[in-house]
């Protein structure tokens, strides 16, 4: 058993769907939400079934780490802790599987929600040194979108940490884009993320900081 005041690495699957996906944590979602992708203003917040609705031609069903309906929003989440050569096909694979569920369901193709694949990864190549990529499926002789309502968007959290992360005070810097505090402290575990989470009603710590 952890102590209350033991602190977990962020990155840890299990761990992320207790900080972000039980009901105490809807506040801290939201934000999270709010601050990591292009919605604002959230009204209608549901975590929804992990296993994605999809099953063809033999396959297991896919397994995401965290699945929400955010209004006319449905965000796949997937944390990575490391990189190997088909991750970006398997993480296509996630949002390519739940845009097909919903097709397939016979829903009016003109009224779909919007479909977000969420990409938080550590240990990325060393050519990966931007802080983050967006992806759309898109048309490239006509310039525009070819479906314009998927998006993909990864963040490199150990580039934004090496950024925006003062370790002398444990503090992220003024600088910092809104949503390099919650990637950060996703990052950070023992005392640093106990000092990073002082004043914090909410944080990835095992103990009342979560749950209050």
């Amino acid at each position: 058993m952890y102590q209350k005041s033991k602190c977990l690495d962020g990155f840890n699957d299990l761990l992320f769907q207790q900080i972000f996906g039980m009901p105490p944590s809807k506040k801290l979602l939201k934000k999270f939400l709010e601050n990591v992708l292009p919605l604002e203003n959230i009204q209608y917040l549901k975590v929804l079934n992990p296993v994605i609705p999809y099953e063809r031609f033999g396959e297991r069903k896919k397994i995401s780490d965290l699945l929400i309906q955010a209004d006319n929003n449905i965000v796949n989440i997937e944390v990575n802790q490391f990189y190997y050569r088909s991750l970006n096909r398997r993480n296509y694979a996630y949002i390519s599987a739940l845009y097909g569920a919903y097709t397939d369901a016979g829903r009016n193709l003109d009224n779909m929600p919007n479909f977000y694949q969420l990409n938080l990864n550590t240990n990325l190549p060393k050519y990966y040194n931007d802080k983050n990529y967006e992806y759309e499926v898109y048309d490239k002789e006509n310039n525009n979108s070819y479906v314009d309502n998927i998006k993909i968007v990864t963040y490199n959290v150990d580039k934004i940490k090496e950024l925006y992360y003062n370790k002398g005070n444990g503090e992220v810097r003024k600088n910092a884009p809104r949503y390099a505090k919650y990637l950060i402290m996703l990052k950070l575990n023992g005392e640093e993320l106990k000092n990073y989470c002082k004043g914090e009603r909410q944080c990835p710590c095992i103990g009342k900081n979560l749950l209050n």
